[in-house]
């Protein structure tokens, strides 16, 4: 039995289309990071 577990997209490639609805200044904390926290601040 041969069983693959790869999406049927996978090595298909994708094209997306989308606009900026808001640009905001990066927090102190976010600038330290080097990455974005998001809405409710640092998880991870």
């Amino acid at each position: 039995m041969k069983m693959d577990f790869n999406h049927p997209l996978a090595g298909t490639d994708l094209h997306f289309k989308g606009e900026i609805l808001d640009v905001r200044e990066a927090t102190a904390d976010e600038i330290d990071h080097g990455h974005v926290h998001g809405e409710h601040g640092h998880q991870h």
